[in-house]
């Protein structure tokens, strides 16, 4: 992740979008990723352990697969629209 990083995580990004797109995972493994992702991240952020550089690329673009996920598990939910009769009106 020396050379194009923003780019690198656009594409984690736009593959976990994809795959939620393809797979429609359930909710409860889409906020479980998104948990076990941001608490590995978060372990990454806090922690200084000596090979921090080896696994900080693989755990943000694990986050950014997440969080791609995740923003397309929100947009894709379908809204509860109310039943109506044939005389009600909606207003």
């Amino acid at each position: 992740m020396n050379r194009q990083p923003l780019l690198i995580l656009l594409v984690c990004y736009g593959m976990g979008i994809g795959v939620q797109d393809y797979l429609l995972l359930e909710e409860h493994l889409v906020y479980l990723f998104l948990l076990v992702s941001t608490l590995f991240v978060g372990i990454l952020i806090l922690k200084r352990f000596e090979q921090r550089h080896l696994y900080k690329s693989v755990f943000l673009g694990v986050f950014f697969f997440s969080l791609g996920i995740f923003s397309h598990f929100l947009n894709s939910q379908s809204p509860d629209l109310p039943v109506l009769s044939k005389k009600e009106n909606l207003v």
